[in-house]
């Protein structure tokens, strides 16, 4: 009995620990558009979008809605590990770049409100997994106290009924820039599958028997869906 909750740790500890060397890498950027300033911040959202891929990184760009507070973009760079991130952020003083952030500076289309990085704990999800995967909904879980491994369990166990369900589901911890939260992202192809995902969870026991373990574990501190442009 010992030996298996041994090794049950053991492979928890992987998950968690492994992302920050081997997995998939995110830097999310959230900007508020200065009133009537929207279809500009875009415009310059594309223009950054073009120059990170060249720059070896994957781009999505987000607009919020349900559970925002007024309509964020969230600017998403993604790598598949650390090495791919850092070849990246060695190009940050690039011409380009630098006559892109000038040009930008002069003439600013909204404000930054928040910027993080995070983790994804399946070191096996390559960072062009989301491609063609244009709606999510974000769950922002605060772990009790010394429930961290507890909960990344329950991620674990959440992941596997939801999956069945219809929905993709990813699992990050907050790096740099974070308060220590985990993310519970789900995402779908389009609107229609979320639909069809809230059909099949209202009626599923096994996700009823799973929200009544969790109730000690975490707090939900934030909840949000949005579309990618």
């Amino acid at each position: 009995m010992l030996k298996g909750k041994l090794i049950r740790l053991a492979v928890l500890l992987t998950i968690v620990i492994s992302p920050f060397a081997l997995a998939e890498k995110a830097e999310v950027y959230r900007w508020e558009p200065f009133p009537g300033q929207t279809n500009k911040i875009i415009e310059n959202m594309m223009r950054a979008a073009d120059i990170h891929r060249e720059q070896g990184a994957h781009v999505s760009i987000y607009q919020m809605d349900v559970g925002s507070a007024g309509q964020p973009f969230d600017y998403v760079l993604r790598w598949d590990n650390e090495k791919d991130w850092a070849a990246t952020r060695a190009q940050t003083r690039s011409p380009e770049w630098q006559k892109f952030w000038e040009s930008v500076s002069k003439d600013p289309s909204g404000e930054l409100v928040m910027s993080s990085e995070f983790y994804n704990l399946d070191p096996s999800v390559p960072a062009d997994v989301f491609e063609g995967r244009d709606v999510f909904r974000v769950f922002v879980w605060q772990p009790m106290p010394g429930k961290s491994m507890e909960l990344v369990q329950l991620f674990s166990e959440a992941k596997s009924i939801h999956e069945k369900l219809g929905a993709r589901i990813d699992l990050y911890s907050e790096g740099v820039g974070g308060s220590g939260n985990f993310h519970y992202l789900m995402t779908f192809k389009n609107w229609g599958e979320l639909a069809k995902f809230n059909a099949k969870i209202a009626t599923s026991k096994e996700h009823q028997a799973l929200l009544a373990k969790g109730g000690t574990t975490a707090k939900l501190v934030q909840s949000m869906q949005g579309m990618s442009l």
